[in-house]
C-alpha cells in the first residue's frame, strides 16, 4: 500500500501536465525565391525586376529584382498562398506553401510571368486544300493579324455570332515551334466545319485566343484545374464566308 501511494504521488503530476493544452510554437525565417519573365515572342528577358510578390489576405510583399531575387523577412511559420504579379504580364499563384521558419530560408518555386499580346486581327478566311494524298478535302482558316506574334493561336467557330468555348460547331489550333517560327503574322489551323454546313457563301463567325508557348500553367485547387495566365482571348468575333 505505501508502494502504491509513492508511484500515485510520482505520476500524478506527469499526467496533469500532459493534459494540459500546449501552445503552438510559431517560427519566424526568411522566405527567398526567384521569378523570370518571358516576352510575348517567348524569349527570356535580361531583366526580371518589378514584379510583386505579395501573399493573399496578409500585407506582406516585396519586389524582385533585375536577377528576379526577392526575399521576405521574419515571416511567421503557415501555410501560405503567393501571388506574381507585373502590369503587361499575366499573373501566376503559388497555392498551399507550407512554410516552417528558422534559420535555414525557406524557397519557393521559380514563377514565370508572361508578357501579354497586344496585337488585333486584321481579317480571317477559310480554304480549303485539295492536294493528295496529304490533305484532301481539308479546310483551313487564316488569321492574318496587325503585327508579328509568337503565340499559339486557338480558335473557336461557330455559324451564329454566338460564339465561344461553349458554343462552337468545332475549333482550331496553330502550333509554334518558337525556335524555328518564332515570328509570324499569319495564322493557318485545320477546322473540321461538317460537310453539310460548307454551303459556298456561308457565314461563319470566329473567337481567337492568344497563348505563349513556353507556359506549362498551373494548378488551382479552389477550380480544380489548370490555369494559363498567358492565355489571351482577342476582344470581338470576327467572320468570314465560305468559299
Amino acid at each position: 500500500m505505501k508502494k502504491l501511494s509513492i508511484f500515485l504521488v510520482l505520476i500524478c503530476p506527469i499526467l496533469f501536465s500532459c493534459s494540459k493544452d500546449e501552445p503552438i510554437t510559431s517560427f519566424e525565417g526568411n522566405l527567398i525565391g526567384y521569378v523570370g519573365l518571358v516576352d510575348e515572342f517567348s524569349r527570356y528577358m535580361p531583366d526580371n525586376s518589378g514584379v510583386k510578390v505579395s501573399i493573399n489576405n496578409q500585407d506582406i510583399s516585396t519586389y524582385s529584382n533585375e536577377e528576379g531575387y526577392f526575399e521576405i523577412e521574419n515571416l511567421v511559420s503557415g501555410t501560405y498562398t503567393f501571388q506574381f504579379e507585373k502590369e503587361g504580364f499575366g499573373t501566376v499563384m503559388q497555392y498551399n506553401y507550407q512554410f516552417v521558419g528558422g534559420e535555414i530560408p525557406g524557397v519557393l518555386d521559380k514563377a514565370l510571368l508572361f508578357k501579354l499580346p497586344i496585337v488585333e486581327v486584321d481579317s480571317v478566311s477559310i480554304f480549303e486544300r485539295h492536294n493528295p494524298p496529304y490533305y484532301i478535302h481539308q479546310t483551313f482558316v487564316n488569321c492574318y493579324f496587325s503585327r508579328n506574334i509568337g503565340q499559339w493561336v486557338r480558335f473557336f467557330v461557330n455559324d451564329s455570332a454566338n460564339v465561344s468555348q461553349n458554343h462552337i460547331i468545332c475549333g482550331g489550333m496553330n502550333y509554334v515551334d518558337p525556335d524555328i517560327e518564332p515570328n509570324f503574322k499569319v495564322a493557318v489551323a485545320y477546322i473540321q466545319i461538317p460537310d453539310y454546313m460548307k454551303i459556298s457563301g456561308k457565314i461563319f463567325y470566329f473567337k481567337v485566343l492568344l497563348m505563349n508557348t513556353k507556359e506549362q500553367g498551373y494548378y488551382d485547387p479552389s477550380l480544380q484545374e489548370k490555369v494559363y495566365s498567358s492565355r489571351v482571348e482577342l476582344p470581338g468575333v470576327y467572320s468570314c464566308a465560305y468559299p
